[in-house]
């Protein structure tokens, strides 16, 4: 019996391997978000602690005033940068899950067209099969009747 053989093998397997790196990818941009929010309760936690600390103090002088606002700007400064940055972290996240879709769509296709073609091979096997079953059946049964004469 003939061995199945998928023309297309090596493009599914490709479309495999692309669908896994978009996998990654889509991974490493959800953890760096991830991270990013981390970033960002943690900028919000001195915040709130550098205003506590402030008001915590009695007295306040000009000089811890002043400093505390430039310690609290540059919070907020880079708090700024971090929901920014969760800003086009979502947008690359949305583009990855886009992707693997895409991606996971083109090899499922493939899959279907692979299993369609196996289907048929295994018809046609069967067709081969039958049509050689009633070959010998034939002259086995004009064998039958040539020897009872």
């Amino acid at each position: 019996m003939p061995k199945f053989k998928f023309s297309l093998e090596k493009i599914l397997e490709l479309k495999k391997q692309k669908l896994e790196q978009a996998q990654i990818e889509l991974s490493k941009a959800q953890k760096a978000y991830q991270e990013e929010v981390a970033r960002e309760q943690k900028i919000r936690e001195a915040i709130l602690l550098s205003k506590k600390q402030l008001f915590a103090s009695g007295q306040i002088q000009g000089k811890e005033i002043f400093l505390t606002q430039q310690h609290l700007k540059g919070l907020e400064a880079e708090l700024k940068i971090c929901l920014q940055r969760q800003h086009i972290l979502s947008q690359e996240i949305t583009l990855w899950r886009q992707e693997v879709l895409k991606r996971n769509k083109e090899k499922k296709v493939l899959e279907n067209l692979k299993q369609k073609q196996w289907e048929k091979f295994i018809h046609e096997q069967k067709q081969k099969e039958q049509k050689e079953l009633d070959e010998v059946a034939t002259l086995s049964f004009q064998h039958k009747v040539e020897n009872s004469f």
